[in-house]
């Protein structure tokens, strides 16, 4: 019996580990909005970028940077059923206000924080400073019963399946969009965007992140940062990952 039990478990890892690698469980893109520009065109370039999307280059001689106010004004509602509901709609506003705070609050730590930063924070824009600005462009929340169909269907799948099982469960998914743009406010030129989506991970363990409604949000968000901070100071050509792994700062 002990050896049968093991050998379930281990299919169940396996299955899991097999399903959390596949390449359909990275967020697809979404329709990219207005806030982008044409130029610099962008790319899916998965070998180097952690971002569904970029173009141009982070490289400047300017060493300064300011963070703007995260934009909401080309947030769409929301799209997933489950998260429609009207008592979640009701809320929906507020919550993505203060995510586009935190967002803005988190890049601006993730600077901070870089021991060899290529920029560094300032709090208003000057002759040697180039402007970050974000816009979060979708948004819908996390739920107890998505995260719990998700966790169930995880456990009980069998390995091979995690393909179809990807596409199936993607209703079940909170996710968030975002954009940003990189500019040389004395040209107004951007040199640099990007854009991405992603949405809460499937695991073998009940993701603790799905537990709040916007948990996955602040998660994808502290990824963001922590990767475009990276990704500043990383020589071309050089690749920057990807990573769900939950950062706490």
């Amino acid at each position: 019996m002990n050896n049968i039990r093991t050998v379930l478990t281990s299919a169940l890892v396996m299955g899991s580990l097999v399903s959390c690698s596949s390449p359909l469980l990275k967020a697809p893109a979404v329709a990219t909005s207005s806030f982008l520009k044409s130029e610099p065109e962008l790319k899916s370039d998965r070998k180097l970028s952690p971002f569904t999307l970029s173009g141009g280059t982070l490289a400047s001689k300017k060493k300064g940077i300011y963070i703007a106010p995260v934009s909401l004004a080309y947030l769409r509602d929301a799209s997933k059923a489950l998260a429609k509901n009207r008592n979640a709609q009701a809320k929906r506003g507020q919550a993505a206000r203060e995510l586009a705070e935190y967002a803005r609050t988190k890049f601006i730590s993730a600077f901070e924080r870089s021991p060899n930063g290529r920029y560094m924070i300032q709090t208003s824009l000057g002759a040697d400073c180039l402007t970050l600005e974000l816009a979060i462009i979708e948004l819908n929340r996390n739920t107890l019963i998505g995260a719990t169909s998700r966790f169930i269907v995880n456990n009980l799948a069998l390995p091979g399946t995690d393909v179809m099982l990807a596409k199936a469960m993607r209703g079940l998914k909170g996710n968030i969009a975002i954009e940003g743009k990189l500019t040389d406010p004395t040209t107004g030129e951007v040199i640099y965007q990007f854009a991405d989506n992603e949405e809460s991970r499937s695991a073998f363990l009940l993701p603790i992140t799905d537990l709040a409604d916007y948990g996955q949000a602040r998660e994808a968000i502290r990824a963001w940062a922590r990767q475009f901070e990276e990704l500043s100071r990383t020589p071309p050509g050089k690749r920057v990952r990807d990573t769900g792994v939950m950062s706490l700062f």
